[in-house]
C-alpha cells in the first residue's frame, strides 16, 4: 500500500513497525484505557509505539536539534493591540509542516504523510465520540493534524489547555515522551490538572503514550535540569465538531454547583479556569519565563485580562469563589512532584 512505500526510504527494521501503528495502537489503547481517557480527560500507555519505532523517533529528534532544524519553541497571545509572542527558554521544536523538515527526517515524514491517519482512524475505532477529521485527501489530512518534535534542555512549561478557544479545532494530544535515561532529578514531568480534581504527575520516561482532550485537560510541565535534554513529540488531531457554541459559551444556568459536573467533564470549563486555579496561573509562568523578564511581565497581562470581566460580574465571581472552595487540598510544587514520580 501507499504507506509502505512511503517506507522504503526509512530503515528495514522501523518500516514493520509504522505499518503496524494501527494495530498496535487498537491493542494497547485498552477498554481500561478508553474509560480513563472518557472519564478523567487523559490516559498513560507504557510501551506506546512498537518499540523501533520510538527509537527511530529518539534518533531523530536528536538528529534535528544536532543539526539545526529545530527552533526555540514560541507562544502567540492575542490582545486588543494584536499578537504578542514570546519564547520560552530552552525549549526547542520542529514542525513538520515544514517540507524542508521532513526531508531530513524520514521517519516523521512518513508519520506525517500517512502514519498520522492509522492513528486517527485507531482512535476513532476505540473512541467514537472523539469525531476525529478522517480523509482519503491528502491535502484535506494535512490540514486536520500538527507534529511536532520538542527538546527540552532546562525549561518548563505553564499550566495551559492546548486548545485554549475558537477558531481552534485540536480534540485530542497525543504526545509521546522518549527520555531513556529519566530519573526523579531531572524533573521535566507532565502534570495534569482535570478541573476540580488532584493533580497527577507523570514522568517522561521512554516510549510511554500520555494521551489526553486537548479542549478540556488543563496541564503543565514542570522544570526541566539544565543539561538534561528532554525529548518528545507531540500530535494533536483536530475535529469539525470541536468548541461547539454549546461548549464555549458560558450562560447564567452553568452557575450552580449542580453543574459542576458538567464544567468537569466538558470544555465550558475554561471560561473559568483561569480564576479557579489564579495562582497556579501565575506560578507557573513566572517559572517558565522567569521573574520580572518581559515574557512574564506579557503573561501576567494577559491572565489579568481573562480575569478582569469575570471580576467585573458579581454573581459569576461569586460562582468561582464557590468552585475555588471545591478543589482538592494541597498543591504541586517540584518537591511534591519528584516524591509522587514513578
Amino acid at each position: 500500500n501507499s504507506f509502505c512505500t512511503l517506507l522504503a526510504s526509512v530503515t528495514v527494521d522501523v518500516m514493520p513497525s509504522l505499518a503496524c501503528l494501527h494495530e498496535h495502537l487498537l491493542q494497547v489503547v485498552t477498554a481500561d484505557r478508553v474509560s480513563e481517557l472518557e472519564k478523567c480527560g487523559f490516559t498513560v500507555i507504557d510501551d506506546g509505539f512498537p518499540e523501533a519505532l520510538a527509537a527511530a523517533f529518539l534518533e531523530e529528534i536528536t538528529k534535528a536539534k544536532r543539526t539545526g532544524l529545530m527552533d526555540p519553541n514560541k507562544v502567540q497571545f492575542l490582545t486588543g493591540s494584536g499578537p504578542i509572542e514570546v519564547t520560552k527558554p530552552y525549549v526547542y521544536e520542529a514542525d513538520m509542516h515544514q517540507p524542508k523538515v521532513r526531508a531530513k527526517l524520514p521517519t516523521f515524514d512518513a508519520l506525517f504523510s500517512e502514519g498520522v491517519a492509522a492513528v486517527a482512524h485507531a482512535m476513532n475505532q476505540k473512541v467514537p465520540t472523539l469525531e476525529l477529521i478522517e480523509s482519503d485527501d491528502a491535502v484535506v489530512r494535512s490540514k486536520s493534524f500538527t507534529i511536532k518534535a520538542q527538546v527540552n534542555q532546562g525549561g518548563c512549561f505553564p499550566w495551559h489547555y492546548d486548545n485554549p478557544s475558537k477558531p481552534n479545532r485540536r480534540r485530542l494530544t497525543f504526545a509521546l515522551y522518549l527520555c531513556k535515561d529519566w530519573t526523579p532529578e531531572v524533573g521535566g514531568e507532565l502534570v495534569v490538572m482535570p478541573f476540580l480534581k488532584k493533580q497527577t504527575v507523570i514522568p517522561p520516561r521512554f516510549n510511554r503514550l500520555v494521551i489526553f482532550r486537548a479542549d478540556m485537560t488543563l496541564h503543565r510541565v514542570l522544570p526541566c535540569k539544565i543539561g538534561f535534554t528532554r525529548s518528545c513529540f507531540t500530535i494533536w488531531l483536530e475535529s469539525e465538531t470541536t468548541n461547539t457554541d454549546a461548549e464555549v459559551n458560558l450562560r447564567a444556568k452553568h452557575l450552580t454547583l449542580e453543574s459542576t459536573e458538567l464544567l468537569a467533564t466538558t470544555p465550558l470549563q475554561r471560561s473559568l479556569s483561569r480564576a479557579v486555579y489564579d495562582e497556579e496561573y501565575t506560578r507557573s509562568a513566572v517559572e517558565c519565563f522567569g521573574e520580572g523578564s518581559r515574557e512574564a511581565k506579557i503573561s501576567a497581562m494577559i491572565h489579568e485580562a481573562h480575569l478582569r470581566p469575570l471580576k467585573a460580574n458579581p454573581s459569576l465571581w461569586n460562582f468561582v469563589e464557590q468552585l475555588r472552595a471545591a478543589r482538592p487540598p494541597g498543591d504541586c510544587d517540584d518537591a511534591e512532584a519528584r516524591s509522587r514520580s514513578s
